[in-house]
C-alpha cells in the first residue's frame, strides 16, 4: 500500500459504522493497512469500530484491531446520568509506552481541553493510555493504543489548537 497514514473518523452508530466498512470493502484494507504497520488514527466512532466489540444497539463485532468493548457510560448508581456526554475535557494519561501517542501529545498542555460528544466509551485496560473525567465524576477512555494504532474518543478537529496539534504530530510522525 503506498498509504502514509490513515484516518478512520465517524459519528453514529456502531453497527451502522461497521456496516458500512463492510459494504465499501474497507474492512479487509484496514487489516492490510495495520498489517504493514502504517499509522492508524480513529476518531470518535472510529476508535470505537477498532475494538473488538460494541453493546450499542446489540452486540456487534468491530475490527478487533485494538483489543476492547465499547459499552454504554455508567454511573453505577441511580442518580440519572445525562447522555450523550457532551463537553470538554482534559485528558490524563495513564501510559507513555505507545511511541505514536507520545509523538502525538508531545506538545499537549495539562490543562489544554478537547471536545467530546458520545455516550459509549471503550473498556480495555491494557490499551487505554488516556481518561478524561467526565460529569458526575465519571471516567471515561479518551485515548486507546496499541502498535501503530491510536483511537481518540475526542474529536480533534473540533477542539481547537490542542487538537489540530494532535493531528498535525499523527500526520509529521
Amino acid at each position: 500500500s503506498d498509504t502514509d497514514c490513515l484516518i478512520l473518523p465517524g459519528v453514529g452508530a456502531f453497527k451502522h459504522g461497521m456496516d458500512a466498512l463492510y459494504e465499501e470493502k474497507i474492512v479487509d484494507f484496514l487489516h492490510e493497512v495495520n498489517k504493514s504497520r502504517i499509522p492508524i488514527l480513529g476518531i470518535c466512532l472510529g476508535m470505537q469500530l477498532m475494538s473488538t466489540l460494541s453493546y450499542e444497539f446489540g452486540e456487534n463485532k468491530g475490527l478487533n484491531l485494538i483489543p476492547g468493548e465499547v459499552k454504554r457510560i455508567s454511573n453505577n448508581d441511580d442518580k440519572k446520568l445525562r447522555l450523550p456526554n457532551v463537553g470538554w475535557f482534559s485528558l490524563d494519561i495513564s501510559s507513555r509506552k505507545n511511541e505514536l501517542v507520545n509523538a502525538m501529545i508531545k506538545d499537549v498542555k495539562k490543562n489544554d481541553k478537547f471536545y467530546f460528544i458520545h455516550s459509549y466509551t471503550v473498556t480495555s485496560n491494557d490499551f487505554v493510555v488516556a481518561y478524561s473525567m467526565i460529569s458526575q465524576n465519571i471516567r471515561v477512555s479518551s485515548i486507546t493504543a496499541r502498535d501503530n494504532i491510536v483511537g481518540l474518543q475526542f474529536h480533534p478537529e473540533k477542539s481547537g489548537p490542542a487538537g489540530l496539534t494532535l493531528l498535525k504530530n499523527f500526520i509529521n510522525f
